[in-house]
Order: structure tokens, then C-alpha cells, then sequence
């Protein structure tokens, strides 16, 4: 062997391992933009679902101020013309109704475990059979976004009447 066929397998042995080594490092690169990609993707979910949580959080703590308050459930009884216990129902089924969609919500960006969120399925069933949370429900229901409504409509509160 001669010393230009020796320069010959030692450039092309070279090559082969360059283009590995390069190949390699472009997987590396690729698989970590890939999950940061996902990183970035999930903290937005999550950042979604802590708004729509921070949101109703505050409906929770307003609609405990008018419930727990006989002053404002006066005020208000009196303005719509209804009973207090009326007013309490349906700020109760308010309640309880945005308290579903959050969890939905948590549930839709995977930010629960489906263990849980079937559990919390059947206790929406049990919740949409009472009467008050159904009637405030035919109410409310075009405030929420399709995909929810169509959920309740068709996987809670249908269930509940077989």
C-alpha cells in the first residue's frame, strides 16, 4: 500500500465519520428542538388553563360573597323578582356549572390525570340531574365555548335521562 492509497481511505474514513458525527449532531439538535417545542407548547396550555382558573376563581369568591350575603340576595331577589332561594339556586348552579368547565378545561390540555377526570365525569352526571343546575344550565349554556356545551349536552346530561 502505497502512501496515496493510505491518504485516500484515511480521507474518506474522515468523511464517513464527519458525516456521522455531523448526522448525529443534527439529531441531537433536532430532538431537543422538538422538545422544547412541547415544553413551550404545554406552559402555554398551562398558562391558558391558570387564566381561565384565576378567572373563575374570582366568580367563586364573588358568587360566596352574594350567597353567604342576605343584604345582596335581598337586592337582588327583589330586582329580578324572585324568591332569595331562587337567586341562591342559581348562583349555586352558576357555580358549580363554571366549576365544571374549569375542570374541562384541565382536562382539554391534558394537565390532569385521566384517572381523575374520570371520576370527575361521573360526578357531573350526578350534578346535571338536579333540576335547579339543568334549568340554569338551558340558561347559561351559550356563554361557553362550543366544544363544552356540546360535551355536557351529549355526554353528561344525556346520559343522566337513560
Amino acid at each position: 500500500m502505497d502512501i496515496q492509497t493510505i491518504a485516500i481511505l484515511v480521507t474518506a474514513s474522515s468523511t464517513v465519520i464527519y458525516t456521522i458525527g455531523t448526522f448525529l449532531l443534527w439529531n441531537i439538535t433536532n430532538t431537543s428542538v422538538r422538545l422544547t417545542r412541547q415544553e413551550m407548547e404545554r406552559k402555554e396550555k398551562l398558562t391558558q388553563a391558570t387564566i381561565v382558573s384565576s378567572i373563575y376563581k374570582n366568580f367563586r369568591e364573588i358568587y360566596s360573597l352574594i350567597i353567604n350575603d342576605s343584604e345582596n340576595l335581598a337586592i337582588l331577589a327583589k330586582e329580578n323578582g324572585n324568591a332569595v332561594s331562587d337567586i341562591k339556586r342559581e348562583y349555586i348552579a352558576s357555580f358549580l356549572i363554571n366549576h365544571s368547565f374549569e375542570i374541562y378545561e384541565y382536562n382539554l390540555h391534558k394537565l390532569i390525570p385521566d384517572e381523575f377526570w374520570n371520576r370527575v365525569v361521573i360526578d357531573m352526571q350526578a350534578l346535571y340531574k338536579w333540576d335547579f343546575v339543568r334549568i340554569r344550565w338551558i340558561k347559561v349554556s351559550y356563554l361557553f365555548p362550543r366544544d363544552f356545551v356540546k360535551f355536557i349536552n351529549e355526554h353528561i346530561i344525556i346520559i343522566n335521562y337513560y
